[in-house]
């Protein structure tokens, strides 16, 4: 569609109020199917970049390889747009399954955007998740710990503790972890990547039981 055309079709859309009340539907109508294009456009689009980046001499290192994956989820989100709009406009049900979709691709987002957090420093990884406990706790419940009983492939039960090391030891700020099941190797410390991925649903707990406090 031409700018000129565009113009001509938000005049029309903006008029009088009793041509906004008669032609509401329709304006709606046009924005939704012009929202539908514009996401399937850049779905397209990024599938076209990721195509461009998956060819360059630079494809296989780590960091390239995570921006990919995050492109990937992106473009499908996107289409995954596209499609709820289209749905809604044609008033077709909008199944679980759609919105479950989205959500995942905004976790697969967020584990690549923890697997390049992890490449950093140890120590500046946990003053980041520190601070960031510190400012959120102005606002919300914060979780730094408890007890977790688990249910194990097997189906036997175990006890772990998850805790956070306190400022006097080695590591202050870490995610740390004990229990006496011999299926954990409670010995080797939690790596970078599983500190952030257990701060983040810690976070989790912390928002939902926020939601529930008495006000």
């Amino acid at each position: 569609m031409t700018e000129q055309a565009r113009a001509g079709d938000e005049g029309a859309c903006a008029g009088d109020e009793e041509a906004r009340a008669g032609d509401a539907a329709a304006c709606e109508g046009d924005a939704e199917a012009s929202a539908v294009a514009s996401f399937a456009e850049l779905s397209r689009r990024t599938n076209a970049a990721l195509a461009i980046l998956d060819a360059s001499p630079a494809a296989g290192e780590p960091d390239v390889a995570i921006a990919a994956d995050v492109g990937r989820q992106i473009a499908l989100a996107l289409a995954d747009l596209a499609e709820l709009l289209r749905r809604r406009a044609d008033a077709s049900p909008i199944g679980a399954e759609h919105l479950a979709d989205l959500a995942f691709r905004g976790a697969e987002i967020q584990r690549d955007a923890h697997r390049v957090l992890a490449g950093g420093r140890p120590d500046e990884i946990a003053r980041h998740t520190d601070d960031h406990r510190h400012n959120v706790g102005r606002s919300q419940v914060v979780v730094v710990g408890g007890r977790l009983d688990v249910v194990l492939p097997d189906g036997t039960g175990a006890v772990v503790d998850l805790g956070v090391d306190d400022a006097d030891s080695t590591s202050p700020g870490w995610t740390s972890w004990s229990g006496d099941h011999p299926a954990f190797d409670i010995d080797r410390a939690l790596g970078p990547y599983d500190h952030l991925e257990t701060q983040t649903a810690l976070d989790t707990l912390g928002r939902v039981m926020t939601r529930h406090l008495r006000r």
